[in-house]
C-alpha cells in the first residue's frame, strides 16, 4: 500500500513537472511572438489597426510609431487619425460630413460584403495640436482585409494606412509641368505660324514684283531696271519662293509632335502611331 502511494506521488510530481515545463514553454513562446509582433509593428511605415464593425481600434501600432500613450477606451478611426471631422463632432462618424467619407464607406461596405478593399485614396485634414489650432493635408491610401479572430468569431478589419502625401504632391506637380510643356508648344507653333505669315506676305509682293519686272520689258523700262540685269530678278523670284518653305515646314512639324503627344498621352503610354494623313506628311525642318 504504502509503495502504491509513494509511486503515484511520484507520478503526480512528473506530471506536474511536465506541465509546468510545458507551460512554460508556451509563455516563452508567447512572450517571443508578441516581441516579434511588437517589433514588426514598429518597423513598419504604415499604420495597422484591427477594427471592429463599430470602427473601434482595438490594437494598432499608431501609438508606437508616434510615441502617443495608449487611451484607456479604444478610440474610432478617425478620433485616433485625429481627423478634423471627427475631432470637431467629438465622435468619427457624427459628423454632417462623415457620411460621405470614402474612408468610412470603404469600411463599412467591406464588413457588409464579408471581402476585403484596397486602393481607396482620400484626401484627409488631420489635427497637428492637441489644442486644434493647427491641422494640416495630407492624402492616404488605405487597404483592409476582413477575417474572423478565432476561426468564425466576431468580424474585424485589418486597416493598412499608408501616407502618400509626398507622391501625390509630385504628380500634381508633373501634372502642371505637363500642362506648362504643352502650353509653351502651343505658343512655339502659334510664333511659327505668325513669324511666317509675316514673312510670306513682303516675299509673295518682292516675288511678285521680280516676275512682273522679268516679265514686261515696259514695267521695267518704267521702274528704270537696266535691260541687262533680267538674271538677277528670277533670282530675287526664286529666292523669294524658297525662303517661306523651311518656316511653313517648321511649323508643320511643331504640330506634328504636339499631336503625337497628345494621342500618347490620351492612349497611356509612347509607342502610339500617328493617323496616317498627319504621319503621311510629316516634314523635315531642313
Amino acid at each position: 500500500m504504502d509503495l502504491l502511494y509513494i509511486i503515484g506521488m511520484v507520478m503526480l510530481a512528473a506530471g506536474c513537472v511536465f506541465l509546468f515545463c510545458r507551460c512554460y514553454r508556451q509563455c516563452r513562446h508567447i512572450r517571443v511572438s508578441n516581441s516579434v509582433n511588437n517589433d514588426i509593428f514598429r518597423s513598419m511605415a504604415s499604420y495597422v489597426m484591427l477594427v471592429d464593425p463599430d470602427f473601434n481600434v482595438l490594437k494598432t501600432n499608431y501609438y508606437n510609431m508616434t510615441g502617443t500613450t495608449p487611451k484607456a477606451v479604444p478610440p474610432k478611426v478617425g478620433n485616433l487619425l485625429h481627423c478634423k471631422n471627427g475631432e470637431d463632432a467629438g465622435t468619427c462618424g457624427t459628423h454632417d460630413l462623415c457620411a460621405d467619407c470614402p474612408v468610412r464607406s470603404a469600411i463599412a461596405g467591406a464588413f457588409r460584403a464579408k471581402a476585403g478593399f484596397s486602393g481607396i485614396e482620400a484626401p484627409m485634414i488631420l489635427y497637428t495640436s492637441d489644442d486644434r489650432t493647427q491641422s494640416i493635408e495630407c492624402d492616404v491610401l488605405i487597404s483592409g482585409n476582413y477575417i474572423r479572430l478565432g476561426g468564425g468569431g466576431k468580424p474585424h478589419m485589418v486597416l493598412t494606412v499608408n501616407d502618400i502625401t509626398a507622391q501625390k504632391n509630385t504628380q500634381r506637380q508633373l501634372e502642371k509641368a505637363r500642362l506648362r510643356a504643352e502650353e509653351a508648344d502651343r505658343m512655339k507653333t502659334l510664333f511659327l505660324a505668325n513669324t511666317s505669315h509675316e514673312l510670306r506676305t513682303p516675299l509673295n509682293a518682292i516675288v511678285g514684283f521680280s516676275e512682273l519686272l522679268a516679265s514686261d520689258p515696259h514695267r521695267r523700262r518704267e521702274a528704270g531696271v537696266p535691260p541687262h540685269h533680267p538674271d538677277q530678278q528670277r533670282a530675287i523670284a526664286a529666292t523669294g519662293e524658297r525662303h517661306p518653305r523651311p518656316l511653313e515646314n517648321r511649323s508643320r512639324g511643331t504640330r506634328i509632335r504636339i499631336l503625337r503627344r497628345r494621342t500618347e498621352h490620351h492612349h497611356g503610354g509612347a509607342g502610339t502611331s500617328l493617323p496616317a494623313e498627319a504621319a503621311g506628311r510629316q516634314p523635315h525642318d531642313d
